[in-house]
């Protein structure tokens, strides 16, 4: 998925504010920002960000498919009210 290099990607955080229209209009892939030497923050470009957005969520459907097959296999499984759940958190 990402092709460039590692020294490619990194962007010292004082160039990144140095620059930070010049960078942000030529952002093509994802930079990591680094503060003293050290990964800080990850710029990514918003269509790239989006396209991430929809994997997560996918992988958050099929986890909670996984879950609920799961619970539906084995007749046991106490079962708790929403409403329960959401005041056993403060809801």
């Amino acid at each position: 998925m990402i092709a460039e290099t590692f020294e490619n990607m990194v962007l010292p955080i004082t160039e990144f504010k140095k620059h930070i229209g010049k960078y942000l209009k030529e952002l093509t892939s994802p930079k990591i920002l680094l503060t003293h030497n050290k990964p800080s923050a990850v710029l990514v470009p918003y269509e790239q960000f989006k396209a991430m957005e929809k994997i997560i969520e996918k992988q958050m459907d099929l986890e909670l498919l996984n879950l609920m097959e799961e619970r539906l296999a084995n007749p046991n499984t106490k079962y708790v009210e929403h409403d329960e759940f959401f005041k056993s958190l403060g809801v």
